[in-house]
This record gives C-alpha cells, sequence and structure tokens, in this order.
C-alpha cells in the first residue's frame, strides 16, 4: 500500500525468483505472519520468513531509497523510492533499476548469467488509474 499520492513516489519494483534456476531451492515464503515496510512514505507488507534492509544512493542531485527486500534463499525484490519532485523519466528509473539488479545479482553467492534487458512499454493499473510503465524482460 502506498500511503502517499503515486504523483510524489516512483517506486519500481522486481522479483528474481531462484525457483526458476535449475538446482536451485527455494523455501515457501510465510505470509501466515507477514513483516511490514513502511519508511519514506511508502508501506507494504512482504513474507515474514523474507528480510528487509534499505540502501540510499545519490544520483545527481535527488537521493533514491532502494528497498532490498530477500528470501532465505536468493530471491530478492527491489523497490527504489525516489523523493517529491525528483521523480525521473521512465526510462531513467529503469536504468537505475537495473544497475541495482545487476548489482544485488553480482553479490549473490550463486552465480547467474543475465542476458541484455529488452526494454519496451506497456499500460498497467496502478493505483487505481491506467499508467505507463518501463518494461525490461532478460533471461
Amino acid at each position: 500500500m502506498v500511503t502517499r499520492p503515486i504523483t510524489t513516489v516512483a517506486a519500481a519494483g522486481l522479483l528474481v525468483g531462484s525457483l526458476a534456476c535449475s538446482g536451485l531451492e527455494e523455501a515457501p515464503p510465510d505470509l501466515s505472519r507477514p513483516n511490514r515496510f513502511d519508511e519514506a512514505g511508502v508501506s507494504f507488507g512482504y513474507p515474514g520468513n523474507w528480510t528487509a534492509s534499505t540502501e540510499t544512493e545519490e544520483a545527481g542531485e535527488i537521493d533514491i531509497l532502494t528497498v532490498f527486500v530477500e528470501s532465505p534463499g536468493e530471491a530478492v525484490a527491489i523497490v527504489q523510492i525516489y523523493p517529491p519532485g525528483g521523480r525521473p523519466s521512465l526510462d531513467v528509473a529503469l536504468e537505475v533499476m537495473l544497475d541495482s539488479v545487476m548489482a544485488a545479482q553480482e553479490a549473490s553467492s550463486v552465480p547467474l548469467t543475465v542476458s541484455e534487458p529488452v526494454l519496451g512499454r506497456e499500460s498497467r493499473t496502478v493505483a487505481g488509474a491506467e499508467r505507463e510503465v518501463a518494461v525490461a524482460r532478460y533471461t
């Protein structure tokens, strides 16, 4: 749940699950006792057996708060929160997100090879309204 208008916070998420990677096993998410993230005007629940950590990175004149929500295995969800008035274009936001994904993958204890992303645009319902979103697909 986003607790302030989507116009002031740009959040993007990506789930990289190891279930799709052969030979890796992932513990089932504990949904019976969810944890809660509540910071920088953004609030959401995540599985009870996952952990969240944050990192702030500078991008020009703005600070981007990156939230890493990690499973006990190798799955990770990444949410990036931009300050009000500091929201970049979709292309810049996607580039920052992909840089974070690649950094998380490189830091992983399981080496993975990731193809170059194929970038595109789609329309999705976000916060009750149709919005243009940037999409990166890769294997």
